[in-house]
């Protein structure tokens, strides 16, 4: 299932981003038609047509080989219908040369317009062919492995499929490297086919290698805990379903190999491959893993708690698909995680950008997960105590599991709040200058924010419950059983609400006199520096409380000065008395210039 969703999945989201991108960076740009070139209308005209018939024909070529090998190389069995004959003759007809004169156009504006490379709808059209030809590429080259391995029947399609969207993949990709990209949105484009690309093959590929693992693992399980085989046919280490899941990972992984091993390589330090790796690999695979070390914890503290009525092979049969999620998981996770450190060690502003980031990312991950343990907690209490609707208590091995249920998740979340959270106010405390940081100020509103929404929603619907019942001379202990959810969730805010209000409020004032003082005011500040002055940039950032942006000066001869506590105050009192919110440090002999600027 998953591989046939794969096309559908990669192009809608390499459309989707490109799009947003493409109206973000419009936006910052007079207006379409001051481009250089044919112009918006045309261009526009040419390549949603272009791609329509391109799609149409090669879906037409798709259809004529998989009918011509079917017919030669399929079951006898099966019975040909000439319908599907028809319809590729009639695609590729229609199709290809509608395509090929409307590329022709495009060709003959490029040439008579060299800037036409970088027009945007043309990198548009280029990568949103590509992204298709990819993913139905790689869907094609599943089902062609899965043959190979001997999952699946013949199936022409297959072999069809993977001819001719190669072509064209190969024909726009020799056509995008020939052209480059000359400017910064064409770039963009560029990265979006290929982070998003990698990502989604990522994401099969450690799919298809975990459910691998899992099938693996559990046939092992079996044989030694003597469980019976539900399906005697489809047993021993090489099933079908084996075969099947190894032949999606060997092909993503290839293709995952290609786009990020070579395409992305080279492409160090942009935002796009840092939201890939930190964002997206990292947290998602460490994610993944922690939610398996989830289910493990708990699968144990239920069978210790005695609230299973299984056996113990049964029950446990859990433990080798949470060990293939974690596997796969850690890999992802630390794999990304340690590559984006090394690449953030020879680029400082990212490295303390991320910094700042991952700590708060886990605090919020654990305080998640403690808010959910509260309300758990208190949702298991109040089963207990009402009981259920005919008056009997409910069953011991229910709420044996809401407190396995519960100490699963303080065990994960509390270790990850205590860490990252705790260790955060223990830097403040200190006199680390993160009181007013984004990724701080953002934990605070969002545990806050999250809170108060939490907040309306359960009370809404615990007065409900109280009014429903007293309207109906109903109220008693099962209005309080019914409301369970909502008690839990108004505790969780109860406890946690407050605290991140409080430590919100406490930055705030902090900030606000630091600001008071001059020390704080948060200007868009640019250092003019030449090599070997990180120490004074890191100076000035310290005086300031946030970071700067360092200009390389291209002459040998620029320094900036050596400063003393007493020039960097002295230089952030310059900066907070300018008259504009953009200032622009320039080195000048022993001090520093500062020049406002609009």
């Amino acid at each position: 299932m998953l591989p046939s969703l794969f096309p559908l999945v990669i192009v809608l989201v390499i459309v989707v981003a490109a799009v947003y991108r493409a109206a973000q960076w419009q936006k910052h740009r007079p207006s379409f038609e001051e481009e250089p070139g044919i112009g918006t209308a045309r261009r526009l005209y040419l390549y949603v047509v272009a791609l329509a018939a391109l799609m149409a024909g090669a879906n037409g070529l798709v259809q004529i080989g998989r009918f011509v090998l079917d017919d030669l190389f399929g079951s006898p069995a099966i019975s040909q219908s000439t319908t599907q004959l028809a319809i590729g003759l009639a695609l590729a007809i229609v199709g290809l040369p509608l395509w090929a004169w409307h590329w022709r156009m495009a060709a003959r504006a490029l040439q008579e317009h060299p800037s036409e490379a970088g027009a945007l709808l043309r990198k548009l059209y280029v990568y949103a062919v590509l992204g298709i030809a990819v993913g139905l590429l790689l869907h094609a080259a599943t089902g062609l492995a899965q043959w190979i391995l001997r999952a699946h029947d013949f199936s022409g399609y297959h072999w069809a499929a993977v001819v001719a969207w190669s072509v064209v993949w190969a024909f726009y990709w020799r056509v995008e490297a020939r052209e480059g990209q000359p400017n910064d949105p064409a770039l963009a484009v560029r990265r979006l086919y290929v982070y998003i690309a990698s990502g989604v093959m990522l994401a099969v590929l450690a799919t298809g290698a975990a459910r691998v693992v899992h099938i693996l693992l559990l046939s092992g399980y079996d044989a030694l805990a003597s469980a019976a085989v539900l399906a005697p046919g489809d047993n021993g280490l090489w099933r079908e379903a084996v075969r099947t899941a190894l032949a999606s990972a060997l092909v993503c992984g290839v293709g995952w190999g290609f786009h990020w091993l070579r395409l992305a390589w080279t492409d160090r330090g942009s935002t796009l491959r840092r939201l890939y790796m930190a964002g997206y690999a990292s947290i998602g695979g460490l994610a993944t893993a922690m939610v398996a070390t989830g289910v493990v914890v708990y699968g144990l503290l239920i069978w210790g708690f005695g609230a299973v009525g299984a056996g113990a092979a049964e029950h446990f049969r859990f433990f080798p698909g949470t060990i293939a999620s974690l596997s796969a998981g850690l890999a992802v996770g630390v794999y990304h995680f340690g590559l984006a450190r090394d690449e953030e060690a020879q680029a400082k502003q990212e490295r303390r950008e991320v910094g700042q980031w991952y700590p708060y990312i886990l605090a919020a991950a654990g305080l998640a997960l403690l808010a959910v343990g509260v309300a758990s907690a208190v949702a298991t209490a109040v089963l207990v105590l009402t009981g259920a609707r005919d008056g009997i208590l409910v069953n011991a091995g229910e709420w044996r599991k809401g407190i396995a249920l519960v100490v699963t998740l303080w065990l994960l979340g509390g270790p990850l709040w205590q860490r990252y959270w705790l260790g955060a106010q223990q830097r403040v405390a200190a006199g680390a200058e993160e009181r007013v940081s984004p990724p701080r100020r953002t934990l605070e509103l969002l545990a806050v924010g999250a809170g108060l929404l939490a907040f309306l929603g359960s009370l809404s619907h615990m007065l409900f419950v109280v009014l429903r019942d007293l309207l109906d001379g109903d109220l008693g202990r099962m209005t309080v059983h019914d409301a369970t959810v909502s008690l839990g969730i108004l505790a969780a805010v109860a406890v946690f609400v407050p605290y991140y209000w409080l430590v919100y409020r406490s930055d705030q004032r902090a900030g606000g006199a630091r600001q008071a003082q001059g020390q704080r005011v948060r200007k868009a500040v640019m250092v003019l520096a030449g090599a070997g002055d990180d120490a004074a940039v890191r100076a000035i950032e310290a005086a300031l409380g946030y970071d700067v942006e360092q200009l390389m000066s291209a002459d040998p001869a620029v320094r900036l000065p050596a400063l003393t506590p007493a020039d960097a105050e002295a230089l952030v009192r310059q900066i907070g008395a300018a008259t504009t919110s953009k200032v622009l440090l320039v080195p000048d002999g022993e001090r520093v210039r500062v020049l406002p600027y609009r």
